[in-house]
């Protein structure tokens, strides 16, 4: 039978004979062979031999398959983020996902129960990274890249999984683990071929069970590993480095020729391993265990085979690049700011994605900082989404990085109600001031008394009023000075209970003596409940107020 066109096509572009044909004479294979190349330049400048992942969601198990053609001239490359209801994929240039029968460089895929993300890729130069929400658990993570050749490059960020098992290619492959929780076991098999450079780094990360490494460099940088560490390193100027980190159970590292071993100290503490060490290294090839001062404790004494230990007197100074924080918000204005700290003193640059930007401290003037304290103005960018993930990370000289995330959820009825508040300010020509959570006051007198503290006892005196959805100031709900409400003397309350949340906020900020008006949305009001007969829910409310007096 014969094949359809896209399969003669492809067999044609490996050079194979489609049924029927003949072997062609050498002169001939050559000018098909150049012809070959030829079109596969043309359609790579065409992005039609990209690189091709497909994906399949069940439950909470995410597959993850490359599909690409084999002539595709580099690697799959893109990221992966997820929490408890969405895993969501975002490809980097050449690289597409194969959804059913419709290719997407982004995908967010919903899923139900415990998550697992398995991925399998053949291609070389595969680079990926997953960045977890720092607070939902996979029940797995696999991948594995033993299909292709070399120069894989995987990494995950804030990732809490209960095991993690990574396959690596041929050669030179690095698995990067930053502040994340691995509650079991931990497998990173990457290979060790000859003159390969695998590695497998450990940075501000626990592993609750077993670590069985086949790499040729280790880097354990503030770490735990609660279980056993088995690490194979059978390659020549294989190398094993710990600093300021905690092996609770039996350590076993065996090094290839002319290994070397790195104990360094941090302002963290002491490396520490409390139970069996044995270093074993090549014969008369001795593995060089360099120890600072005060940079290691041993709970029991380490066996050492064909290694031999150099003391390094003066211990350099590590500076360790400390995690930076994001502020999660609820139920906020999609123009909010989201803010956040970060190592100031050893962090070299620092990052802010939100809403699919990242922005650069020093270079976008969205991201400003004071100190430690940073804060990323979205007022110019507002989130597209009803909820979104900031991912914070902070970069030191050395390329480090430290990675946090948080959640900015947005309140589109409150952006709703913003667009009646300004047209109703625009409209009366009345300057105000908002807030983040999206009150707005526009002050007619300055006080010149105290701004009360928590706890004071307030006297206000005041009259409300809705805000109608065309701008306009409707009816009069509520008065203390006017008499038809009977109840004509100052309204009285201990600032941060009893009332509102709109006046909590703005009577924080007004001095005694202070006349104002409040225009106050209803999630700082009485919100899809509403009060009564003559405030119907999820209205906006205006309040006239003179802040009399605070005791």
């Amino acid at each position: 039978m014969r094949r359809n066109w896209t399969q003669r096509l492809v067999a044609w572009f490996q050079g194979q004979r489609t049924p029927g044909q003949a072997r062609r004479c050498s002169h001939r294979h050559r000018f098909e062979a150049n012809r070959r190349g030829a079109m596969i330049e043309m359609l790579e400048k065409r992005q039609l031999l990209t690189n091709l992942v497909a994906v399949n969601v069940s439950g909470g198990t995410v597959t993850l398959t490359d599909v690409s053609d084999r002539n595709a001239a580099s690697g799959d490359a893109f990221s992966i983020s997820y929490n408890a209801t969405q895993v969501i994929l975002t490809a980097q240039s050449g690289t597409m996902f194969q959804v059913g029968s419709q290719n997407q460089s982004t995908y967010t895929a919903s899923v139900t129960g415990p998550i697992s993300i398995n991925m399998t890729l053949n291609s070389s130069d595969n680079a990926v990274t997953v960045i977890g929400d720092g607070t939902t658990v996979l029940s797995s993570f696999i991948a594995d890249f033993g299909g292709s050749r070399n120069n894989n490059a995987l990494t995950l960020a804030n990732v809490i999984s209960d095991s993690v098992n990574v396959t690596g290619g041929r050669q030179d492959d690095m698995v990067t683990l930053q502040n994340c929780t691995v509650n079991n076991n931990l497998s990173a098999n990457l290979g060790n071929r000859r003159n390969s450079a695998d590695g497998l780094m450990l940075q501000g990360t626990t592993i609750k069970g077993n670590v069985t490494a086949r790499t040729d460099q280790f880097v354990a940088n503030l770490a735990t590993i609660t279980g056993s560490l088995d690490d194979v390193q059978s390659n020549k100027f294989s190398s094993f480095s710990s600093t300021g980190s905690t092996f609770t159970g039996a350590v076993s590292v065996k090094m290839g020729r002319d290994g070397v071993m790195f104990t360094n100290s941090s302002s963290s503490g002491q490396n520490q391993f409390q139970s069996s060490v044995n270093v074993t290294g090549a014969r008369r090839h001795e593995t060089r265990v360099f120890e600072q001062a005060n940079s290691v404790k041993f709970t029991v004494a380490p066996n050492l085979s064909h290694a031999d230990v150099t003391a390094i007197p003066s211990p350099v100074p590590v500076s360790v690049l400390a995690k930076p924080t994001v502020t999660s918000l609820t139920n906020v204005k999609n123009t909010s700011t989201v803010k956040g700290t970060y190592d100031a003193t050893n962090a070299k640059t620092l990052t802010v994605n939100a809403n699919s930007k990242t922005y650069t401290l020093g270079t976008d003037s969205q991201l400003t900082a004071t100190g430690s304290n940073w804060s990323l103005n979205l007022s110019s960018a507002p989130l597209s989404a009803s909820s979104t993930t900031v991912t914070a990370t902070a970069t030191d000289a050395g390329g480090t990085s430290q990675s946090a995330t948080g959640t900015v959820t947005t309140n589109a009825q409150l952006d709703s109600e913003l667009t009646v508040i300004h047209n109703y300010i625009s409209s009366n020509s009345l300057t105000a001031t908002e807030t983040a959570s999206g009150l707005n006051y526009v002050i007619t007198t300055n006080g010149t008394g105290a701004i009360p503290r928590t706890g004071q006892k307030l006297s206000v005196n005041y009259s409300g009023f809705l805000l109608k959805a065309d701008g306009t100031q409707g009816t009069e709900f509520d008065s203390n000075i006017d008499a038809q409400f009977n109840h004509v003397t100052p309204f009285q309350f201990n600032l941060g209970s009893g009332v509102i949340q709109g006046w909590t906020e703005a009577f924080a900020l007004l001095p005694v003596g202070t006349v104002a008006r409040l225009i106050i949305p209803s999630n700082l009001a009485y919100g899809t409940s509403g009060q009564g007969s003559n405030i119907p829910a999820n209205a906006t409310l205006i309040f006239n107020v003179t802040l009399v007096s605070a005791v």
